[in-house]
């Protein structure tokens, strides 16, 4: 089965290709570029892994939250792609999810939101208990209670501001996008009518 998995939801454009072979990947900070460079660097990894665009039978990609054109652009490469080859499998799933599955204890990922907010999702022992839009007091409150630690994406320059001297964990959303299981995901039966996460407040641009 070839796969792609593509995020381009939190600062950095991160796309994989895994065959039964081998697994190609790369991230990158494209900054304003990401739709620029996003087509150029997948027909590089497909050229990697020996394989064409038309050969990959699954795409699991993520659909927020985060950056409000970054969520859309990710999705809409799904739903070129579906319409191309009716018969590819597309998966959605969580920024969020995939930078919790870094790490296996108590932990809170964090994506900034900016006006010192952050859209979060807050895990214990592996399982999700909530994901929502909160303030910094909020992440504060659960770390002390359950002696979390805090996630961030590699790339997200704005939640290292506000987290000021607070301890936390850069991490890779693409790896922990390979480390989900398919059923962490969401199947969408309809690709085309898959949409992007929104959360209470006012998103990032």
């Amino acid at each position: 089965m070839n796969k792609l998995y593509l995020d381009t939801c939190a600062g950095s454009l991160g796309i994989a290709i895994v065959t039964k072979d081998k697994t190609c990947k790369s991230e990158i900070n494209a900054g304003k570029k990401t739709a620029e460079e996003l087509f150029p660097l997948l027909q590089s990894l497909c050229s990697d892994a020996l394989i064409s665009l038309k050969d990959i039978e699954e795409v699991f990609v993520t659909k927020g939250p985060g950056s409000y054109t970054g969520e859309r652009l990710g999705l809409t490469v799904a739903k070129v792609m579906a319409t191309l080859n009716p018969s590819l499998k597309v998966y959605t799933g969580s920024t969020l999810k995939a930078l919790a599955a870094n790490e296996k204890e108590n932990c809170v990922s964090l994506i900034d939101a900016r006006n010192n907010a952050f859209f979060a999702g807050f895990y214990l022992n592996g399982q999700e208990v909530k994901e929502e839009r909160v303030d910094i007091s909020e992440v504060d409150q659960f770390v002390k209670e359950n002696n979390a630690k805090i996630i961030i994406s590699i790339e997200d320059k704005n939640a290292v501001i506000t987290l000021k001297d607070r301890t936390y964990i850069k991490a890779s959303i693409l790896e922990g996008m390979l480390m989900l299981d398919s059923d962490q995901y969401t199947y969408e039966d309809e690709p085309l009518k898959a949409a992007p996460v929104y959360m209470h407040g006012k998103e990032r641009n």
